[in-house]
C-alpha cells in the first residue's frame, strides 16, 4: 500500500507527495502525524513547501500549512508552484548532465567570457558563468552555460551535428552547430522564444538549421 504522505527535501524546502484518493480530512490527519514524529527536527525551522499528487484548493493548502506549523513548530515561508519546482529540477539536471559529460570528455571554464574574448576547445565545454555580448565560445563537442548565453556559441565545430548548446538563460541569435546556423529570431520555432520568465533552453541542429526549444524534464532525461 502506498504511503498517504511522502516528504521529500528540495533545495528550497520540503515537497509533499499526497495520496490522490484519500479523504482530505484523513489525509490532513496523516500529515499531522508525519510532522509530529519529526517535530524535534523541524522545530523553529523556516522553509518553503510544495505539493503534488492531487489538486488542492487554496483553503486546503492553508489547512495543510497550519497543520504542519502546529505539529512541528516550523514556519512556512511560502508555497512553491509547479513551475518553480520544474525550474529547480531543470537547473539541477543541467548541472548533473554537465558534470557527467565534462568529467568524461570535456572541460570547465570558470568565470564570464567577456566581450572580445574567445574560448576554444577540442572537447565539450561547460562555462560556469556567462557568455556576455561580444564573447565567443567554440567547441568541437557540446556547450553548456550555467549562466547567461548572450554572445556567440559554436558547438560541434569539427562537424558533429549531434552536439548541442544549452544555457540556463539564452538571449542571442549567434548560434552555430556544425554547419547549421540559427536563421530565425522572430520568436518562431527556429528562434529565441521571448518569455516573461527566464527559461533554460537547448539548441540542436535539424535540417541544417539551429532549433531552440525550452528545456523540459523529458528532454533532459533523454540526453
Amino acid at each position: 500500500m502506498a504511503l498517504p504522505v511522502i516528504v521529500k527535501s528540495t533545495k528550497k524546502g520540503l515537497h509533499l507527495v499526497l495520496d490522490r484518493e484519500m479523504d482530505f480530512e484523513e489525509l490532513l490527519e496523516k500529515i499531522g502525524e508525519k510532522f509530529t514524529q519529526s517535530k524535534d527536527f523541524f522545530r523553529d525551522a523556516e522553509f518553503a513547501i510544495s505539493f503534488s499528487g492531487r489538486d488542492l484548493s487554496t483553503e486546503e493548502e492553508c489547512r495543510i500549512i497550519n497543520t504542519v506549523s502546529e505539529c512541528c513548530g516550523a514556519r512556512i515561508a511560502c508555497i512553491l508552484d509547479e513551475n518553480e519546482l520544474l525550474d529547480e529540477y531543470i537547473e539541477e539536471r543541467i548541472q548533473q548532465i554537465a558534470d557527467e559529460k565534462t568529467m568524461k570528455s570535456g572541460q570547465f571554464f570558470k568565470g564570464d567570457i567577456q566581450s572580445g574574448e574567445t574560448y576554444e576547445s577540442d572537447r565539450s565545454v561547460i562555462v560556469i558563468g556567462s557568455v556576455l555580448p561580444g564573447g565567443k565560445v567554440i567547441s568541437k563537442g557540446n556547450i553548456v552555460v550555467l549562466g547567461r548565453l548572450e554572445g556567440y556559441a559554436f558547438a560541434g565545430a569539427g562537424g558533429n551535428e549531434a552536439a548541442f548548446i544549452c544555457a540556463l538563460y539564452m538571449s542571442t541569435d549567434q548560434l552555430r552547430i556544425a554547419d547549421a546556423v540559427l536563421k530565425n529570431t522572430k520568436g518562431t520555432r527556429g528562434g529565441i522564444r521571448k518569455r516573461k520568465n527566464k527559461v533554460p533552453q537547448i539548441a540542436v541542429a535539424k535540417d541544417n538549421t539551429v532549433m531552440i526549444e525550452p528545456v523540459t524534464k523529458g528532454y533532459l532525461n533523454s540526453i
